[in-house]
């Protein structure tokens, strides 16, 4: 997997488990498209890649405050609900708490991949 997108799954894996600290979540289970940042959350420092080592020693320290969490790899195919919100959202211009009811039919679907142009229907 190219750097890049290790990096930015290590630092959306942050932002979560930031969001986890702030909302005094005790039960939290993580999921990340990146099995290297999820594995790297398991293993011990020395053992991950350099090039997100900073951002998941963050999380390390983060996750320390966190009574109860698991953090597993998802393939993007298994989790379309969360990739077509994320996509949504972006487009929408929405960021922070999210008011469901705003949020398109088409879009809360885990069959199909949405874009504001098109879908991509999983077979």
């Amino acid at each position: 997997m190219p750097f890049i997108f290790s990096y930015d799954w290590s630092l959306a894996a942050q932002l979560a488990i930031q969001l986890a600290k702030k909302l005094n979540l005790n039960y939290v289970i993580f999921k990340n498209n990146s099995k290297q940042v999820i594995q790297s959350l398991h293993q011990r420092m020395k053992d991950g890649p350099w090039e997100i080592s900073n951002v998941i020693f963050g999380c390390k320290h983060l996750l320390k405050s966190l009574p109860v969490w698991n953090a597993s790899a998802v393939t993007r195919l298994s989790n379309c609900l969360a990739h077509n919100l994320a996509t949504w959202a972006h487009f929408s211009s929405i960021f922070g708490s999210l008011d469901f009811s705003l949020v398109p039919v088409e879009v809360l679907t885990n069959m199909y991949y949405w874009s504001p142009n098109s879908c991509i229907v999983l077979v």
